[in-house]
């Protein structure tokens, strides 16, 4: 496995308890969209998904912190350099004739799915829908981005639902809310959250009708 020292670009803070992490992207460094890197610090290693495309001239990170190592990075310095390793993992979009996806992320998750969705959308013809969860408004990861991609794609829908928040969108868990929106198992599903999510929502979507080919899915810990 190919090791890099990057430098930092940027460390953005998203909400009180995410970071992104911009880093240089080296001239050698390729990987596909919904892969991960493993991050060394002087705390330990931990594997981070890319939530840049692989087109992009950056490699982007979406950290939350929790954790030894996760909050080093959460502090560390613009331009100083961490080593990564990879890129990782077989969690890519395998879904090239499908007429329909239907990505679903709580959290952090989100990241390697905001890189799939970015590498794809100039090229995918079929509908393409988004649901985020989290707890509340504050918690609510990259919703910018993927407004502007609502409003310049008539083909992208995105949905955020909220579990413990009253607003004027969707309310409860992302399993609860596919039960709702999705009556025909017609869409291919990939799926990133923790392990708890990403069980709820397979159970939710066999009782739709979805069979287990349709279904991809990373689990975070």
């Amino acid at each position: 496995m190919e090791k890099y020292t990057v430098k930092v670009r940027e460390n953005n803070c998203l909400t009180d308890w995410v970071h992104q992490l911009i880093l240089e992207k080296p001239n050698q460094f390729s990987f596909l969209a919904g892969q991960f890197v493993m991050v060394k610090t002087e705390k330990g290693t931990r594997p981070y998904s890319l939530a840049s495309s692989p087109a992009e001239d950056f490699l982007e990170l979406c950290i939350k912190k929790t954790g030894e190592v996760s909050s080093v990075l959460c502090s560390v310095q613009e331009g100083s350099k961490i080593q990564i390793i990879g890129p990782n993992g077989n969690f890519t979009f395998k879904s090239k004739e499908a007429q329909e996806i239907f990505f679903i992320a709580t959290g952090t998750g989100i990241a390697p799915l905001k890189s799939m969705i970015s590498d794809i959308i100039d090229r995918f013809n079929g509908k393409m829908t988004l649901l985020f969860g989290t707890k509340t408004k504050k918690d609510i990861l990259y919703e910018d981005y993927f407004r502007f991609l609502e409003r310049k794609y008539k083909n992208f829908s995105y949905i955020v639902t909220l579990s413990r928040e009253n607003w004027e969108g969707h309310r409860g868990h992302v399993d609860e809310v596919l039960r709702k929106i999705v009556k025909e198992p017609r869409a291919h599903l990939y799926l990133c959250g923790l392990k708890e999510m990403i069980e709820s929502v397979r159970k939710a979507a066999e009782e739709i009708g979805f069979k287990e080919n349709q279904i991809y899915f990373e689990r975070y810990s």
